[in-house]
């Protein structure tokens, strides 16, 4: 995978960024408080749809009175960071920029913005329902498979996580030939890839996926991603 996005200067990459980290922190929270609307808020206590507001940006619930923050229980919800910097994270997936470029331009520790770079790409990975356990691993940080197969899938690929156990990576792909680009590129740096942990393996696996099939509209797609509620079994960091 490239560390940018293909024809991205770092001159519009900054450029984007710097409009980003500009905006007023009311504005950016505004926006990440409307992307929830695609996703009505729900009480994490007793299920309840009726919610309403209180006072400092807090919700309740109707129902059973419980209050919560408004990313309570979405993906968004796992670090409390500044509106701007969560749109910052989003963007720099965008771009392709890694969590070195993310921790200089939005002021974080390098360790702080990994964890940002993998709730996005844990997101993005629970938005395909067969992922779910493997999602439940990363976040836990119980035992996540080594074993996947690649498929053609129209013009673009799918990446199976299979359940096969050990220690050993396996990646089954498609036979030599008719393949295209996208994964004659893969198994020239699939070596590579092999020696990340099976975490970061099976997370990388899958924003391949992702990048292979869509060239446009990342920011929108992680944005969605991360307003959505999390699994059952994932918790807050």
């Amino acid at each position: 995978m490239e560390e940018r996005a293909i024809g991205t200067s770092w001159a519009q990459a900054l450029s984007e960024l710097g409009t980003i980290l500009k905006l007023d922190a009311t504005q950016a929270e505004l926006m990440l408080e409307d992307a929830c609307r695609r996703e009505p808020h729900v009480c994490r206590r007793c299920g309840n749809e009726r919610i309403y507001r209180l006072g400092g940006g807090r919700l309740r619930c109707a129902e059973c009175r419980y209050s919560f923050r408004p990313f309570t229980g979405r993906w968004l919800g796992r670090h409390r960071l500044p509106a701007t910097v969560w749109l910052a994270a989003i963007k720099c997936f965008e771009l392709g920029l890694g969590a070195r470029e993310l921790a200089q331009v939005a002021e974080l520790s390098l360790p702080t913005a990994a964890e940002l770079e993998r709730t996005i790409q844990m997101s993005l990975a629970a938005l395909d329902p067969q992922w779910t356990t493997v999602v439940r691993a990363c976040a836990s940080g119980g035992d996540v498979t080594r074993s996947f197969k690649i498929r053609q899938q129209g013009d673009g690929v799918k990446v199976e996580a299979l359940p096969e156990a050990g220690d050993d990576v396996r990646i089954d792909l498609p036979p030599a030939g008719s393949t295209p680009d996208s994964l004659r590129a893969f198994r020239a740096g699939v070596r590579r890839w092999a020696r990340l942990p099976a975490d970061r393996l099976a997370l990388k696996l899958k924003e391949w996926e992702l990048r292979s099939n869509r060239r446009t509209g990342l920011f929108e797609l992680a944005l969605e991603a991360l307003v959505r509620y999390m699994p059952a079994g994932v918790a807050d960091a």
